[in-house]
Parts: C-alpha cells; structure tokens; sequence
C-alpha cells in the first residue's frame, strides 16, 4: 500500500490519458483500461481507491463493469460520462456510485474527488500500521485480516468478528 490507486474506466483515450497524468502528479497510482473485457479481470482482483466509469464503453456500459464488481469494496465508484441518456443516468445513480459527473468534467470536482480519495487511503493506511503493531503474525491470512480492518476503520459498518478464544478479537474491534 504505497500510493492510492485511481481506475479509469473509460474509451476515450485523451480523456483517460488526461485524467490518469492530473492523478498521478498528485501521488496517485492510475491504471486506465478502455473497455469493459479490459476492466474487469482487474477491477475484480484491486480495490482501487477511486473508480471513474464512463456510461458508453466499446463492448458494454460503465454498470456492466460496475456489476461485476466483488462487493464489500472500500473505493469510492463516479460515473464520468457525456451521455445524454435520462435512462442510464437514472440507472448509474440508483447504484453504489457515489456520483454522475458529466463530462467535460470540471477540475474542481476531479480535485475534490482526488483529495477525498487521498483522506480515505490515508486513514486506511493509519489504521494499518496501528493494527501492524498489536497484531501477531506475518502469514498470508493475517495480512489479509490487516487489508480488512484497513478497509473497514474508517467506515461506520458494522462487522461480526468471530474466531475461537484468545485468538485476538478484541484486539481487531
């Protein structure tokens, strides 16, 4: 967890390439994928920090990308799109996205997003090394049981932890 990662799911290549540059000047990993096939495999395997989908892809539409999401995603999910489609807009607010920006997108509302992005990597990345100190282990479960409690601090979600006797729940609550 060096950086927050910002995916760009987008056909347009300018548009993509543009926001990928204003990211990663602000310390920011970018990965810009153009189609749905593209974006998928990945999206499914990384939480990025902040996920920006465009409505109109090659082989499908920013919701298809966004239903083949795993759930329990701590990033934040914007529709970017120029569409002008009353149906998909409705559509895209009705999901777990956090926003519709229209394109051209205004830079006020990508720095926003941007920073916003940076203060949730931060507290994820705060609560990890608070946890990497009372913790006990280095195998591949607990750096998974690490990556959760990052996901999860800096949210107001309720979470069942479970597990036998003193193997460290209140340690994670």
């Amino acid at each position: 967890m060096v950086s927050p990662t910002l995916a760009i799911v987008d056909d347009d290549q300018d548009f993509s390439a543009f926001l990928a540059g204003f990211a990663r000047r602000k310390g920011f990993e970018a990965r810009q994928f153009h189609s749905v096939a593209e974006a998928s495999p990945w999206l499914a395997n990384h939480d990025a920090e902040l996920t920006m989908l465009d409505m109109a892809l090659p082989d499908g539409t920013g919701l298809d990308v966004l239903e083949r999401l795993p759930g329990g995603r701590g990033g934040q999910i914007v529709f970017v799109s120029g569409t002008d489609n009353h149906d998909d807009i409705r559509r895209a607010v009705a999901t777990s996205a956090t926003e519709f920006l229209g394109k051209p997108l205004r830079p006020e509302s990508l720095e926003r997003l941007l920073q916003q992005a940076m203060a949730r990597f931060d507290q994820r990345r705060s609560a990890m090394e608070a946890q990497a100190d009372s913790l006990v282990g280095q195998s591949q479960a607990m750096a998974h049981v690490r990556e959760d409690i990052a996901r999860v601090a800096p949210t107001s979600l309720s979470v069942l932890i479970t597990g036998e006797t003193g193997t460290g729940k209140e340690l994670v609550a």
